[in-house]
């Protein structure tokens, strides 16, 4: 592009375009609903209904009352605190957010790009570039998984946070004496919320390395930076370690020999996705078969490893030749990004679209100050360059506005992304818990679908048990419950499960079954709500009193466990039951107003517990 085009053209016009053309591409996000985790990360989570909660959402990991995970985004439950809390359960104000979040990281992405062309002291032409770099990274329909899907927040919080805290570390090293103390701090603040937004946050602090090694600031300046750093990761670490976690699903890793070939094709399949991203879906990863009790990953395709080769050798090779500091140091930020999410290390999949939301920015950033600076078109080719531009990042641009309509709810989702490739079990298994009410046979057929994906699957054999339940097939759903219970992590919601088969079938003990199931899973709220609904359904409404008081004390968080307090203690205690009611709404500002419904969550079966898969979201 030629520098003569002066002023605002040139140089500010990101401000207008950036946020109109990602409020274009994803506008008709603002009428869908919710899909997948949504039901556990919003719907479900008591941490998220008031404003007193935030120092207890700094203190859980995700998923506190589902089936546990690794990961913890005090900052991405904050944002949806602030959400609820302006609006309750309109998933439009929740979709508007995340696409503000997203705008709001590509303007600085493209404001970073500025600096550290400034700092590096590349040319003019490099400013440029980063303004054409952080468009086709704001249009591109990989981060569809990680702006429209509302649970996907977690990385554009991370990317913006990671952004401002390095634009803020520029200005400190650009800066000159005197006007170090206020930058340093806001970037240790911000790498600090980046951590806390999303595991990926901490390469920021690489890249921060990264760049003092680049622009080699007196050793004092160094040493403070470094030092910093040093601080932001501890105080993270703290956090982290004092934060309560249920563990997740156990799970076979990939074997170091698998490894290479995974890794290998990763990287090819990103690398088409990038510059073709025709077939997009949220589900995508190397399929495991079993035989027996091991488990191995299909290996790749010759296709995968030939352009995994191809995109690692491209990538080498750049790296190796590049002679701008600006460009080494997009490129070594793009690696730290995505060596975390490559395969050489163990995550709950293997390929995920939304892994790519910020090793992709820093690639184009590279690519665009590799190319765009060398080129010396005059001319009509100098047109022709910027149309061939424009038209990729217009197809871009009309590629995410599409792919909205993938993610209209859950329904939606689900077939969608079966047809689009993304066959596995649980994506199976959640449309069969969508079908399990109105239309159990084709919920079998799912079930028996996923099943044959991933043999015993504990949440498709559970769903079988559920249907055997309700077409009066006790002893067939007695046989599948006995085969889960002696699976350790799910022993807890197979006993649940038994005690509903007790309550059906007419045989058995429900309050045992539900009493085990809590001491297998005692912060489980659910479960404790449901063996208090039987203590008081068998007139023991004194002695659910008692136990719920005691569990309040424990976790005393959630409005709802309040609220059945005080429906426990009304005929005991009117003074105590109006003060639990009170409790109850100073923990939900909603309370009563905005609970969830069968249409939040598409259809009653999603209300199901087996429904709630693992986490899908590394």
């Amino acid at each position: 592009m030629s520098t003569a085009v002066p002023g605002f053209l040139r140089t500010g016009w990101p401000w207008l375009v950036l946020p109109a053309a990602v409020f274009l591409a994803y506008s008709p996000a603002l009428w869908n609903g919710w899909v997948w985790d949504d039901q556990a990360l919003v719907l479900r989570d008591p941490l998220i209904r008031s404003w007193r909660l935030i120092p207890n959402a700094f203190g859980h990991f995700l998923f506190l009352d589902a089936h546990g995970s690794d990961f913890y985004r005090p900052v991405q439950r904050c944002s949806f605190l602030v959400d609820y809390a302006l609006g309750g359960f309109e998933p439009r104000l929740f979709h508007a957010t995340s696409v503000l979040i997203h705008t709001l990281a590509a303007l600085a992405l493209w404001r970073l790009g500025r600096r550290i062309a400034r700092v590096l002291r590349a040319s003019a032409r490099a400013e440029v570039a980063a303004a054409w770099a952080a468009l086709a990274w704001a249009l591109h329909p990989l981060h569809t998984s990680a702006v429209t899907y509302v649970s996907g927040r977690a990385d554009p919080l991370a990317a913006l946070w990671a952004f401002l805290a390095l634009n803020a570390m520029g200005a400190s090293l650009q800066g000159g004496v005197g006007r170090k103390a206020i930058p340093m701090a806001g970037a240790a603040l911000c790498f600090l919320l980046a951590a806390l937004s999303k595991e990926l946050g901490l390469a920021a602090l690489g890249v921060a390395g990264l760049l003092l090694v680049l622009v080699q600031p007196p050793r004092g300046e160094t040493l403070r930076w470094a030092g910093l750093l040093v601080v932001v990761l501890a105080t993270y670490i703290g956090l982290r370690a004092g934060a309560e976690r249920i563990p997740p699903p156990p799970d076979a890793p990939a074997t170091w020999t698998e490894r290479p070939a995974l890794a290998l094709a990763a990287a090819g399949e990103y690398a088409g996705l990038i510059a073709f991203p025709a077939t997009l879906r949220m589900e995508r990863g190397q399929e495991r078969t079993s035989e027996g009790d091991e488990t191995r990953f299909v290996p790749p395709s010759a296709a995968q490893l030939v352009g995994g080769i191809a995109a690692t050798a491209l990538a080498a090779a750049l790296l190796l030749r590049a002679r701008q500091r600006a460009v080494r140091l997009a490129l070594g930020a793009a690696l730290l990004c995505y060596l975390p999410v490559s395969n050489l290390l163990t995550l709950n999949a293997t390929l995920a679209e939304h892994w790519l939301y910020q090793p992709l920015a820093w690639g184009l950033l590279a690519a665009a100050w590799a190319i765009v600076p060398r080129l010396r078109l005059e001319g009509f080719g100098n047109h022709v360059a910027i149309g061939a531009l424009g038209i990729w990042i217009a197809l871009l641009a009309a590629r995410t506005f599409v792919r909205q309509g993938d993610w209209r709810d859950q329904r939606t989702f689900l077939v969608r992304t079966i047809a689009a490739g993304g066959s596995s079990a649980r994506m199976w298994i959640n449309l069969a818990s969508l079908e399990a009410a109105a239309n159990p046979a084709a919920a079998e057929a799912h079930f028996r679908r996923a099943l044959a994906l991933a043999p015993g699957q504990r949440f498709a054999v559970a769903g079988l048990a559920r249907l055997r339940m309700d077409q009066g097939k006790f002893a067939e759903a007695r046989q599948l419950l006995n085969s889960l219970v002696a699976d350790e992590w799910f022993r807890g919601n197979a006993l649940a499960l038994r005690a509903r088969l007790a309550v059906l079938s007419g045989s058995g003990d429900e309050l045992e079954a539900m009493q085990r199931a809590v001491f297998h899973a005692p912060s489980h709220w659910p479960y404790r709500k449901v063996l208090f609904q039987i203590l008081v359904a068998r007139g023991q409404t004194l002695e659910a009193a008692r136990a719920l008081r005691d569990f309040l004390r424990e976790e005393g968080f959630r409005a709802e466990s309040w609220a059945q307090y005080s429906e426990l203690v009304a005929s005991i205690d009117p003074a105590l039951s109006a003060a639990a009611m009170q409790r109850a709404g100073e923990l939900d500002v909603h309370f009563g107003k905005s609970a969830p419904t069968r249409e939040h969550l598409s259809s009653p079966a999603r209300t199901r517990e087996d429904s709630n898969l693992k986490p899908s979201d590394p």
